[in-house]
């Protein structure tokens, strides 16, 4: 299998709009956990200004830049929702949706050795951040867009088979 090395900065776009207009409200609020999906906010977010929270749609790849060393990456597909400002968020532009499965690259994100390479990068800080630049310079062994389908379909059902036997 040959493997093509990308700079994942060539394929990504950041997003930063916000809810500067108010259009959604406190019930759209979600956070991403280190296990890698989105969460309702432990906090109580009633007297929060909503204003900088950064809109999320489908498809969004959205991580924490300073729990990123923990797994805190998360990869939209249940409709929009708004995170804190803190947040960064991406989206593959349209030459990376040629060549990168978005599914592939979450899985990619949420390995233990992007982990190890994310703490090496933030080494010697007292709060490491991991922001858009140091997520642009990755370099990415690209497997063929086939096998990178064929990686999230298995993914998807072992997901699915681990619902089905936690809800059975």
């Amino acid at each position: 299998m040959a493997l093509n090395k990308i700079r994942l900065g060539d394929y990504i776009e950041r997003s930063t709009v916000n809810n500067h207009d108010l259009k959604y409200g406190i019930e759209l609020i979600e956070g991403v956990t280190s296990q890698g999906v989105f969460d309702a906010p432990k906090g109580n977010p009633m007297d929060v200004d909503l204003k900088p929270y950064k809109i999320v749609n489908n498809g969004a790849f959205v991580y924490n830049p300073t729990r990123l060393n923990l797994g805190s990456i998360a990869y939209r597909t249940e409709g929009l929702c708004i995170v804190s400002h803190l947040y960064m968020i991406f989206y593959l532009n349209d030459e990376g949706k040629k060549i990168i499965d978005p599914m592939w690259l979450y899985i990619y994100l949420r390995r233990e050795e992007f982990r190890r390479e994310v703490t090496f990068r933030n080494f010697g800080s007292q709060r490491p951040e991991f922001n858009f630049n140091d997520m642009s310079d990755i370099i990415i062994p690209l497997p063929d867009i086939d096998i990178q389908r064929k990686y999230s379909e298995i993914y998807k059902a072992l997901l699915a088979n681990q619902n089905s036997y936690e809800q059975g």
